[in-house]
């Protein structure tokens, strides 16, 4: 499989399930919790979901860059009810 460079930049910051891209979505080093549409997710789980879904961004000149958004159905960890 080949490597695809990601800007990791605001990955954890950014809703992996609307997009919504804010510092306080990140509510703490585990937990986060969108501010624009109440998804909550482990912190670092819905960073890796950011970049995997930069990663096969298709078609665009400006693969993993901020803003890109996955034009394509794909599978998504269901959302946690507690974090510890």
């Amino acid at each position: 499989m080949p490597v695809i460079a990601v800007r990791a930049a605001y990955t954890s910051q950014q809703c992996s399930n609307c997009g919504h891209t804010c510092p306080q979505n990140r509510d703490s080093q585990a937990v986060f919790r969108c501010q624009g549409c109440g998804f909550e997710h482990h912190a670092d789980t819905n960073a890796a979901i950011n970049i995997r879904d930069r990663a096969f961004t298709i078609d665009s000149p400006t693969r993993g860059h901020s803003g890109d958004r996955v034009h394509q159905s794909r599978l998504r960890a269901a959302p946690t009810t507690s974090v510890a």
